[in-house]
C-alpha cells in the first residue's frame, strides 16, 4: 500500500470481484448457458458484456485443456441422449435417429470411429502416419 495516496489499495478490492465474476461467467458458459442468461445471472448489462468476460477469463487462464472440453461435450451429449432414450426404446423413429446421431457424435469425440492402430507399425511408414488420422468430420 502506498500510504501517500492510497490508490493501489483502492483499486485492488475492485479487481477481485471482477475476476470472481469473470470466473463465474466462464463456469456458467462451460455448463452451456447462453451469454444472455450469463449476463442476467452474473449481473452484466448485456450479453456482449458476458461474452467479453468469458473471453477474458479464458485467456487469463491460458488455454482450456482439450480433455476438459471433451468432457464437457460428453456430458452435454449424455444429457441429450437421456432426453430421447425412452422414446427411442418405445420405437419412435425420430427419437431413434436422434439417439444414433448422438451416439455417432460421441464415438467421433472419443475417436472410436478411427481404424485400429497396429502395435508394431511397418518401419517404412513414419509413426505419425498412424497417429495423425484425418479429423475433418468431427
Amino acid at each position: 500500500m502506498d500510504s501517500s495516496n492510497g490508490t493501489q489499495n483502492e483499486s485492488e478490492p475492485k479487481r477481485a470481484p471482477i475476476t470472481v465474476r469473470r470466473r463465474h461467467a466462464l463456469e456458467l458458459r462451460m455448463k452451456g448457458l447462453t451469454f444472455a442468461a450469463i449476463a442476467r445471472q452474473v449481473g452484466y448489462e448485456s450479453p456482449s458484456g458476458a461474452f467479453r468476460a468469458v473471453r477474458v477469463a479464458l485467456h487469463s487462464n491460458g488455454t482450456v485443456a482439450a480433455s476438459d472440453i471433451r468432457e464437457l461435450h460428453m456430458a452435454r451429449l449424455d444429457v441429450l441422449l437421456g432426453a430421447v432414450w425412452d422414446a427411442a426404446c418405445r420405437g419412435e423413429v425420430k427419437a431413434i435417429n436422434s439417439v444414433l446421431r448422438v451416439l455417432d457424435r460421441q464415438a467421433k469425440l472419443l475417436g472410436l470411429n478411427l481404424p485400429p492402430q497396429p502395435e508394431n507399425p511397418p518401419e517404412e511408414l513414419p509413426v505419425k502416419a498412424y497417429i495423425n488420422f484425418p479429423m475433418d468430420d468431427i
